[in-house]
C-alpha cells in the first residue's frame, strides 16, 4: 500500500509548534500555547461547528487535543486515523492541524469532507458529534 498524504515529519511538527509558541509569547507576553490555541480553536468550533472539516485527517487528534485541555466535543473519535495522523505533543498536533485549515481554505471547496489518504484510498470525514452541533443540538 502506499504511503499516507499530509504526513508532517516529527521535527518539522515540532519546529513548526514551537515557532508558533514564539509568536504567542512574542506578541501577548503569554507562554501557555496549548491552553491558549485550545481556546481560540474551541470558541470557534462552538461559533461555527462546520469548520471541524478544515482540520480534515488531523481533526481526530485536534479532538483529543482540546479534551485534554477541557473543551468536550463529544466521544466519536477514529482509531486508525488518530494512529496515522499522530504527533508526540499536543502542540505539534495543533501547528500541524492549523497548517492542514490554511491548505484547506487554500485548496478545497468550504465543506469538502473527503481527502485521499494515498493513491489507493480516499476518506470521508464525520465527526456525528461535530453534526449534531451543526444541527444545533447542543448536549455539550
Amino acid at each position: 500500500m502506499a504511503d499516507f498524504y499530509y504526513i508532517v515529519d516529527p521535527e518539522i511538527a515540532q519546529q513548526a509548534a514551537q515557532d508558533l509558541a514564539n509568536r504567542l509569547k512574542t506578541n501577548t507576553g503569554r507562554e501557555d500555547f496549548v491552553a491558549y490555541a485550545s481556546s481560540v480553536i474551541a470558541e470557534r468550533l462552538l461559533q461555527s461547528p462546520e469548520k471541524y472539516l478544515e482540520f480534515g485527517v488531523y481533526w481526530w487528534n485536534l479532538k483529543q487535543v482540546l479534551q485534554r485541555q477541557g473543551h468536550y466535543f463529544g466521544n466519536n473519535t477514529h482509531d486508525e486515523l488518530l494512529n496515522i495522523y499522530h504527533h508526540d505533543t499536543d502542540a505539534a498536533i495543533i501547528a500541524v492541524a492549523e497548517d492542514f485549515k490554511n491548505q484547506y481554505r487554500a485548496t478545497f471547496f468550504r465543506g469538502n469532507r473527503d481527502f485521499d489518504l494515498n493513491e489507493d484510498r480516499r476518506y470521508s470525514l464525520f465527526d456525528e458529534d461535530m453534526e449534531m452541533l451543526i444541527l444545533g443540538n447542543d448536549q455539550y
